[in-house]
């Protein structure tokens, strides 16, 4: 799949007259803790647009697990038009690195969209974007680099306002499924192939697909998860991003949060966890997370990753959801589905003289990766260099 491009028609215009006498960011505040910004918040938060990964059950879970273990510190960037409403709000998380002060979205590469909370009807262009950056460098001088990554270029319909002509394509796509869409599994001849695979399933036990509903089950579910993909990453010779400090605990916590809208859906075979997905559900849209699979399962040829994927589409759009993505990451799984790639981009920016050097760095990587990606032969040696560099003795 062909990574697409960020096109003119989505920068920012040149601020018109009506736009300029109408100022919706007449002011700005930086937070480093939450107990001002709570409730404002929560307004944008129920009235406003944002992915569910922008959520404040988010946010405050990330920091107290894995963002603690990580040494994240809060940043939020809250916006307020010319009758004191905010319009805005950018909740970041800061970190040293390289001896920069770096802020960027928090969850890491489990954050697969980030963009702000609007206030309905935010529009803006590019002067504005560029006085809003310069307020955060003004009132926060000892940080040097902004770092947004994953950042669509819309949400719900609403254009992001920090994707603009200094946006660059991230290294990652996300494949997105409407609810009209009709992939390959529709097909007849697929159809049979996957009954011919539950039959197989059938034979090791009966095959149940349930959403965990409590405490126990939840976190049954995930030690499940936990080891499955442990095992995969392992078998692969590459790292397991949930291995990583704090970030199981961060999972844990979000399942039981009854605001994230974090969801677990298990395949079993007989009493075995076979399969295991997890969801985070937005207004109008689900996101899958991760899946994984127990590739030791008798089971595991008959793809039963697949097979509860294709029972999370089914129930979420039972449940009324008009959009189903893959998150970030290319898998030629996903347009078998139908869905369609979905643009991602970063939008590098440097804040002191120290940053600039630190954008440079940043952005030789992003570009590393794109070349990486549409080069086979490149990514068959990262891999290989990244095996033998982790079976090195230390």
């Amino acid at each position: 799949m062909k990574t697409p491009a960020i096109h003119a028609n989505q920068s920012h215009a040149p601020c018109s007259l009506s736009e300029q006498l109408s100022n919706p960011l007449a002011r700005v505040e930086v937070h480093s803790g939450l107990e001002q910004v709570t409730p404002k918040w929560r307004e944008l938060e129920r009235i406003g647009t944002a992915p569910p990964y922008q959520r404040l059950a988010w946010f405050t879970t990330w920091v107290r697990t894995a963002g603690a273990e990580r040494g994240e510190a809060p940043l939020i960037i809250a916006a307020y038009d010319d009758e004191d409403r905010v319009t805005l709000l950018l909740p970041l998380v800061v970190r040293s690195r390289l001896g920069l002060k770096v802020a960027f979205f928090p969850g890491g590469k489990h954050a697969n969209f980030n963009m702000p909370l609007l206030r309905p009807g935010l529009s803006l262009c590019d002067a504005q974007v560029e006085w809003l950056l310069s307020e955060v460098s003004r009132l926060q001088p000892d940080l040097d680099l902004l770092l947004l990554e994953a950042m669509p270029p819309a949400w719900e319909s609403v254009n992001n306002p920090l994707i603009g002509s200094s946006a660059r394509p991230h290294s990652a796509s996300g494949s997105l499924l409407s609810s009209s869409a009709q992939g390959d599994f529709d097909a007849s001849a697929r159809r049979r192939k996957e009954r011919w695979r539950d039959r197989q399933m059938l034979q090791h036990g009966a095959v149940t697909v349930h959403r965990a509903t409590s405490i126990t089950e939840t976190s049954q579910a995930l030690a499940a998860f936990a080891a499955q993909k442990a095992g995969w990453c392992k078998t692969r010779g590459i790292e397991d991003p949930f291995r990583a400090p704090g970030v199981l605990a961060f999972f844990n916590a979000l399942a039981v949060e009854p605001t994230s809208g974090f969801e677990l859906y298990c395949l079993t075979v007989g009493d075995t966890e076979a399969a295991v997905a997890g969801v985070l559900l937005g207004r109008t849209r689900a996101s899958l997370m991760f899946v994984s699979y127990d590739a030791g399962s008798p089971v595991a040829a008959y793809s039963p990753g697949i097979r509860l994927i294709q029972e999370v589409i089914a129930d979420t759009r039972q449940r009324g959801f008009a959009e189903f993505d893959f998150g970030l990451g290319e898998g030629g799984y996903k347009a078998r589905f139908g869905a369609q790639l979905e643009l991602s981009a970063v939008l590098i920016r440097p804040l002191t003289p120290r940053g600039r050097l630190g954008a440079l760095l940043v952005e030789g990587k992003r570009l590393t990766k794109i070349v990486v990606k549409r080069q086979p032969w490149l990514a068959g040696l990262v891999h290989q260099l990244g095996s033998w560099k982790r079976a090195a003795p230390l």
